[in-house]
């Protein structure tokens, strides 16, 4: 316990010293000591009793899964890892005056104890990407003041998933926006897939729906990521029943009283349940 105390030590120190050296406009420099500062954090070894948390944590996890379980997993003996999400949650992310998102890493259909160790590694170092480290600097955050959470979370086989914003961040009214697209909502954020466009009132009526032609889904085959082309009449099908839609604006109403502030929402569906994996304030909005 004490060689983790002082490793750890040095590190940061090590990392300071580095920090300190930076010319914030000079992007080689920027770019070669952040990458000096990622590979101390990820060639450091976590301490036992976090690894053996995290570990633990994850064999529950594995053995909760949904019919996955076996006679061997109720006797403790066994259970196949499951595929999960590593990501990040920064202090400095999703501030009024600022945003951070996208800014650090998150990695996705990680499966076994050495890679999950691995990826939360990952997932702190990038703390320090080149670009939030510049970003940091410009706002006039305190390098050593900002923190960042690794969160993992179990991958949804996501049949359908979007994004809803419990309200308009573009003409700032009091309408819910829900976007929709058959597969993982990577679709929606890479600019692969047109999304299917709700607009549904506060008292949840459905205004209205734009039903685009989703000529693609992406999908996860454990290994990879895949574009399967949709038959047409699947491609262009409504994609949210309307109950569905109905029930994920009344979460992202639920969700914006909780918080108190508009909220940018991801979700997936897998077997007919709904899945929240990520909400945010809309910065957009003052």
């Amino acid at each position: 316990e004490k060689y983790a105390v002082n490793e750890i030590q040095v590190q940061k120190e090590k990392i300071d010293e580095l920090l300190k050296k930076i010319d914030y406009e000079d992007t080689k420099q920027l770019d070669e000591i952040t990458k000096q500062i990622r590979e101390l954090i990820i060639n450091s070894k976590l301490p036992k009793e976090i690894q053996g948390d995290i570990i633990e944590a994850y064999g529950t996890l594995s053995s909760e899964m949904k019919d996955k379980q076996t006679a061997h997993d109720l006797i403790g003996k066994s259970s196949e890892p499951c595929f999960v999400a590593v990501r990040s949650s920064a202090t400095t992310e999703d501030l009024e005056d600022a945003s951070f998102a996208g800014q650090q890493e998150t990695f996705l259909n990680v499966k076994g104890n050495s890679d999950l160790i691995e990826s939360v590694k990952k997932a702190f170092a990038s703390l320090f990407t080149s670009r939030a480290t510049y970003y940091r600097n410009k706002k006039g955050f305190k390098h050593e003041e900002s923190k960042l959470a690794v969160v993992v979370q179990k991958m949804i086989d996501a049949e359908k998933s979007g994004v809803i914003f419990s309200k308009d961040p573009s003409y700032q009214n009091e309408n819910i926006i829900l976007e929709a697209v058959f597969g993982l909502g990577e679709g929606i954020v890479s600019g692969k897939i047109t999304p299917d466009k709700y607009i549904i009132s506060k008292d949840l009526k459905i205004l209205d729906k734009k039903l685009s032609d989703k000529k693609i889904a992406v999908t996860y085959n454990g290994n990879e990521k895949l574009d399967v082309k949709l038959k047409e009449e699947i491609s262009s099908s409504q994609v949210l029943k309307e109950s569905e839609i109905k029930e994920l604006s009344e979460i992202a109403l639920k969700l914006e009283e909780h918080y108190n502030k508009p909220q940018d929402i991801e979700f997936a569906i897998e077997n007919d349940e709904i899945y929240i994996v990520q909400t945010r304030a809309i910065t957009t909005l003052r």
